[in-house]
């Protein structure tokens, strides 16, 4: 699409670009730390690597539709899936215009555990970008904790969050 095709977001968004965020690859005591960088990904790029994960059980492991409505809501498709987000979302620290990985790359190299820490710092990016979490009031956080430090509250609230966000918030705490 041309420039002068654009609607005014497109022409706006091509301009200020994708937000990018370099990161430490996770490494075993003793090995050097290794740059890299997540490009936040749109929604087009989470629609094609869900369609891609579909594809790779169709095609490679050739699933039937039975087996891929069973495998959909398991962990075979969940890492099928985050591979291709972070396919996606990984860049070259030099040039966040590069990939820094294949898909291909990412089934054959990456252990499940560094995929998931990959996944919670991509997940912790997103939530650092998202504008719900920037309209937080500090304040009002603040009393939030505040009043859950009455017994039982915190766990009642604890209770309501599922385990990504557990997880990013103490990520979060966790890392200055």
């Amino acid at each position: 699409m041309s420039e002068e095709n654009l609607t005014p977001f497109a022409a706006v968004m091509r301009r200020v670009g994708r937000a990018t965020k370099s990161f430490q690859w996770p490494v075993l005591k003793g090995e050097k730390p290794r740059p890299g960088m997540f490009v936040m990904l749109v929604d087009e790029d989470i629609t094609a690597a869900q369609k891609a994960a579909v594809d790779y059980l169709k095609s490679d492991l050739k699933l039937d539709e039975y087996q891929l409505a069973l495998t959909l809501d398991r962990n075979l498709y969940a890492a099928e899936e985050e591979r291709q987000l972070l396919a996606r979302a990984l860049r070259d620290p030099s040039n966040a215009e590069l990939p820094y990985a294949t898909v291909e790359d990412l089934r054959r190299f990456l252990d499940p555990d560094t995929r998931l820490v990959l996944m919670r710092m991509y997940n912790a990016f997103v939530a650092e970008r998202s504008p719900i979490t920037r309209e937080q009031d500090p304040e009002k956080l603040r009393a939030l904790v505040r009043d859950l430090k009455d017994p039982g509250d915190l766990s009642n609230l604890l209770s309501s969050f599922d385990s990504d966000t557990l997880v990013c918030t103490v990520i979060a705490l966790a890392i200055p």
